[in-house]
């Protein structure tokens, strides 16, 4: 499902507090599950055609906080566990 309807949907929930946080959650969770490209260029195109004037109920704030996050963070690469310097073990 894409982010405006995901967001539209979010828009009708009058719930505050942990309800909330739950109902942006799954929202999140089912948006980036049905992304066809990257996280992060999804994100930001999300976030590109967002009406920021606009005023959305609790769960739709935190879910769009949720994709500004994905926006705005750098993926993590993958490191060898011990650190970076880490070497190898040879086994005999």
């Amino acid at each position: 499902m894409g982010f405006a309807r995901i967001l539209q949907g979010l828009d009708t929930i009058t719930a505050e507090g942990a309800r909330a946080e739950q109902a942006a959650r799954l929202g999140f969770l089912e948006w980036a599950l049905g992304l066809d490209r990257g996280a992060k260029d999804a994100a930001c195109a999300a976030l590109d055609g967002l009406n920021s004037g606009q005023r959305h109920s609790v769960a739709a704030e935190t879910f769009v906080g949720f994709v500004r996050t994905v926006a705005t963070t750098d993926a993590a690469r993958p490191l060898r566990r011990g650190g970076a310097s880490a070497r190898r073990k040879t086994f005999h």
